[in-house]
């Protein structure tokens, strides 16, 4: 699988996943303004360009999880403060759903590899 490749595989993948813990965020309403929807959903699209671009291939799991949490950490502070969500809105579940999006984009690409690999 080249390069490009996986760029473009978790691209797409860090964007749903961005998209889907946005709307989980905010109960499926549009209540926040197109900054803040952005900052939720581009920490996953660049979790999963650190994922694709980091060549690790041991511990890939942890790797993904690792990102995850990293680089939704400073959204996960600036989200206590405001209004609606707090220390368990705010913080903890966006630092969870990057954990979970950071596993889940590096799982689809360790496939997608697999499957190129055998092909």
């Amino acid at each position: 699988m080249t390069l490009w490749q996986r760029l473009k595989s978790v691209l797409e993948w860090g964007f749903f996943c961005g998209v889907i813990c946005w709307l989980l965020s905010t109960g499926f309403s549009n209540q926040l303004y197109s900054k803040e929807v952005w900052m939720i959903i581009l920490p996953k699209v660049a979790a999963g360009i650190g994922i694709a671009l980091i060549p690790a291939d041991y511990l890939r799991r942890i790797k993904g999880i690792g990102l995850g949490i990293l680089l939704n950490l400073p959204l996960a502070l600036m989200q206590v403060q405001w209004p609606g969500f707090g220390w368990i809105k705010g913080f903890w579940i966006t630092l969870i759903s990057g954990m979970i999006c950071g596993y889940v984009v590096e799982a689809v690409l360790e496939k997608k590899q697999k499957t190129a690999g055998e092909a």
